[in-house]
């Protein structure tokens, strides 16, 4: 029993990844098209852009760039 306990946790996690992965592939597109917008409006240069792409992982967990 303990076996099919801890194959059900990793069958489990492994469906929660794949499901996490679609749907940050859904948002990715979103988010490119945020960032293409605040460049167009300010005018950005490639050193602006390089910032923003740094501060891309906070896009995923839902806090705003300021």
């Amino acid at each position: 029993m303990p076996l099919l306990r801890l194959l059900h946790q990793i069958s489990n996690m492994y469906q929660n990844v794949k499901q996490t992965q679609m749907e940050l592939r859904e948002q990715q597109p979103e988010v490119k098209r945020e960032i293409s917008t605040q460049n167009n409006k300010n005018g950005s240069s490639s050193g602006e852009m390089i910032s923003v792409f740094g501060t891309a992982p906070l896009l995923f967990t839902g806090k705003e760039i300021q």
